[in-house]
Protein backbone atom coordinates (compact mmCIF):
# COMPACT_ATOMS: atom_id res chain seq x y z
CA UNK A 1 0.00 0.00 0.00
CA UNK A 2 1.59 3.53 -1.35
CA UNK A 3 0.88 6.33 1.74
CA UNK A 4 -0.70 9.06 -1.07
CA UNK A 5 1.21 12.28 1.61
CA UNK A 6 4.03 10.12 2.28
CA UNK A 7 4.15 9.62 -1.88
CA UNK A 8 3.08 13.01 -2.63
CA UNK A 9 6.21 14.61 -0.50
CA UNK A 10 9.11 12.24 -1.93
CA UNK A 11 7.82 13.21 -5.37
CA UNK A 12 8.35 16.48 -4.76
CA UNK A 13 11.65 16.19 -3.31
CA UNK A 14 12.32 14.36 -5.56
CA UNK A 15 11.87 16.70 -8.73
CA UNK A 16 13.24 19.46 -6.15
CA UNK A 17 16.88 17.38 -6.25
CA UNK A 18 17.11 16.71 -9.77
CA UNK A 19 16.48 20.75 -11.05
CA UNK A 20 19.19 21.54 -8.23
CA UNK A 21 21.65 18.26 -9.69
CA UNK A 22 20.58 19.70 -13.33
CA UNK A 23 21.61 23.20 -12.79
CA UNK A 24 25.14 21.93 -10.91
CA UNK A 25 25.93 19.87 -14.08
CA UNK A 26 25.11 22.93 -16.29
CA UNK A 27 26.52 26.02 -14.12
CA UNK A 28 29.86 23.84 -13.79
CA UNK A 29 29.72 22.37 -17.61
CA UNK A 30 29.02 19.20 -17.81
CA UNK A 31 28.64 18.75 -21.54
CA UNK A 32 32.77 20.42 -21.70
CA UNK A 33 33.77 17.93 -18.86
CA UNK A 34 32.38 15.25 -20.38
CA UNK A 35 33.54 15.87 -23.93
CA UNK A 36 36.84 17.97 -23.28
CA UNK A 37 38.60 16.06 -20.42
CA UNK A 38 35.98 12.07 -19.91
CA UNK A 39 36.03 11.13 -23.72
CA UNK A 40 39.30 13.54 -24.80
CA UNK A 41 37.61 14.48 -28.01
CA UNK A 42 39.04 18.07 -28.45
CA UNK A 43 35.35 19.16 -29.60
CA UNK A 44 33.43 20.84 -27.14
CA UNK A 45 30.57 20.23 -29.01
CA UNK A 46 30.79 16.17 -29.35
CA UNK A 47 29.81 13.89 -28.44
CA UNK A 48 26.93 16.08 -26.50
CA UNK A 49 26.21 18.89 -28.87
CA UNK A 50 24.41 22.09 -27.56
CA UNK A 51 21.10 21.26 -28.81
CA UNK A 52 20.82 17.34 -27.19
CA UNK A 53 22.41 18.65 -24.06
CA UNK A 54 19.62 21.67 -23.54
CA UNK A 55 16.52 19.39 -25.24
CA UNK A 56 17.69 15.59 -23.75
CA UNK A 57 19.90 15.60 -21.00
CA UNK A 58 18.22 18.94 -19.15
CA UNK A 59 14.85 20.06 -20.23
CA UNK A 60 13.88 16.33 -21.27
CA UNK A 61 15.53 14.35 -18.28
CA UNK A 62 14.17 17.24 -16.13
CA UNK A 63 10.47 16.55 -17.21
CA UNK A 64 10.70 13.01 -17.55
CA UNK A 65 11.90 12.20 -13.95
CA UNK A 66 9.43 14.63 -12.50
CA UNK A 67 6.44 12.71 -14.91
CA UNK A 68 7.73 9.42 -13.13
CA UNK A 69 7.92 10.75 -9.39
CA UNK A 70 4.21 12.54 -10.22
CA UNK A 71 3.21 9.53 -11.68
CA UNK A 72 4.62 7.29 -9.31
CA UNK A 73 2.57 8.69 -6.63
CA UNK A 74 -0.50 6.43 -8.31
CA UNK A 75 1.75 3.72 -9.73
CA UNK A 76 5.24 3.48 -7.73
CA UNK A 77 6.62 1.39 -10.40
CA UNK A 78 7.06 4.42 -12.04
CA UNK A 79 9.09 6.53 -9.44
CA UNK A 80 11.39 3.12 -8.57
CA UNK A 81 12.32 3.71 -12.50
CA UNK A 82 13.51 7.51 -11.70
CA UNK A 83 15.03 6.29 -8.73
CA UNK A 84 17.06 3.69 -10.56
CA UNK A 85 18.23 6.03 -13.14
CA UNK A 86 19.71 8.79 -10.44
CA UNK A 87 20.84 5.75 -8.51
CA UNK A 88 23.21 5.08 -11.76
CA UNK A 89 23.84 8.65 -12.34
CA UNK A 90 25.09 9.39 -8.78
CA UNK A 91 27.59 6.39 -9.44
CA UNK A 92 28.73 7.17 -12.98
CA UNK A 93 29.38 10.88 -10.96
CA UNK A 94 31.13 8.97 -8.28
CA UNK A 95 33.19 7.14 -11.37
CA UNK A 96 34.10 10.26 -13.02
CA UNK A 97 35.15 12.15 -9.58
CA UNK A 98 37.64 9.18 -8.48
CA UNK A 99 38.78 8.32 -12.01
CA UNK A 100 39.88 12.16 -12.57
CA UNK A 101 40.90 12.56 -8.48
CA UNK A 102 39.08 16.09 -8.75
CA UNK A 103 35.60 17.56 -8.94
CA UNK A 104 33.56 16.64 -11.44
CA UNK A 105 30.40 18.46 -12.79
CA UNK A 106 27.56 17.38 -10.99
CA UNK A 107 29.50 14.94 -8.00
CA UNK A 108 28.30 17.29 -5.23
CA UNK A 109 24.33 17.32 -5.31
CA UNK A 110 24.82 13.41 -6.11
CA UNK A 111 25.61 13.35 -2.74
CA UNK A 112 21.21 14.71 -2.13
CA UNK A 113 20.57 11.63 -4.58
CA UNK A 114 22.52 9.33 -2.11
CA UNK A 115 20.74 10.95 1.21
CA UNK A 116 17.45 10.78 -1.06
CA UNK A 117 17.79 7.05 -2.13
CA UNK A 118 18.89 5.72 1.16
CA UNK A 119 15.57 7.36 2.75
CA UNK A 120 13.45 6.15 0.09
CA UNK A 121 14.68 3.16 0.21
CA UNK A 122 14.64 2.63 4.06
CA UNK A 123 10.71 3.54 3.80
CA UNK A 124 7.54 2.72 2.21
CA UNK A 125 6.32 5.65 0.48
CA UNK A 126 6.42 3.69 -2.31
CA UNK A 127 5.28 0.34 -1.53
CA UNK A 128 9.11 -0.57 0.02
CA UNK A 129 12.33 -2.11 -2.29
CA UNK A 130 10.32 -5.54 -3.36
CA UNK A 131 11.05 -7.13 -7.20
CA UNK A 132 9.05 -5.05 -8.77
CA UNK A 133 11.08 -2.08 -7.87
CA UNK A 134 14.44 -3.25 -8.44
CA UNK A 135 12.99 -4.57 -12.15
CA UNK A 136 11.95 -0.45 -12.32
CA UNK A 137 15.09 0.61 -10.58
CA UNK A 138 17.04 -1.84 -13.67
CA UNK A 139 15.08 0.08 -15.84
CA UNK A 140 15.91 3.14 -14.77
CA UNK A 141 19.79 2.66 -14.68
CA UNK A 142 19.52 0.65 -18.45
CA UNK A 143 18.36 4.46 -19.75
CA UNK A 144 21.54 6.06 -18.12
CA UNK A 145 24.14 3.25 -19.46
CA UNK A 146 22.81 3.31 -22.74
CA UNK A 147 23.05 6.76 -23.31
CA UNK A 148 26.44 6.83 -21.97
CA UNK A 149 27.44 4.06 -24.50
CA UNK A 150 25.74 5.60 -27.62
CA UNK A 151 28.07 8.64 -26.76
CA UNK A 152 31.11 5.95 -26.18
CA UNK A 153 30.10 4.30 -29.56
CA UNK A 154 29.90 8.14 -31.33
CA UNK A 155 33.30 8.65 -30.04
CA UNK A 156 34.81 5.41 -31.58
CA UNK A 157 32.97 5.98 -34.97
CA UNK A 158 34.98 9.29 -35.20
CA UNK A 159 38.18 8.45 -34.12
CA UNK A 160 38.22 5.38 -36.67
CA UNK A 161 37.10 7.55 -39.49
CA UNK A 162 40.13 9.78 -38.31
CA UNK A 163 42.94 7.21 -38.34
CA UNK A 164 45.73 7.53 -41.07
CA UNK A 165 45.56 5.08 -43.82
CA UNK A 166 48.67 2.26 -43.30
CA UNK A 167 50.98 3.19 -45.75
CA UNK A 168 51.19 0.39 -48.87
CA UNK A 169 54.42 -1.39 -49.14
Amino acid sequence: MVDFLGALGASLLLIAIVGVHILEEVAKGLRRFFNLEWFRTGDEDFPITKRKAILIDQVGLFVGLALLALLGIKWSFLTWIAIGFITADLIQHGIFSIARRKYTPGVATSLLYLIYVSYVMARSEFGGLNERALIAMALGAAALIINYILAARKVQKRRASQKPEPAAA
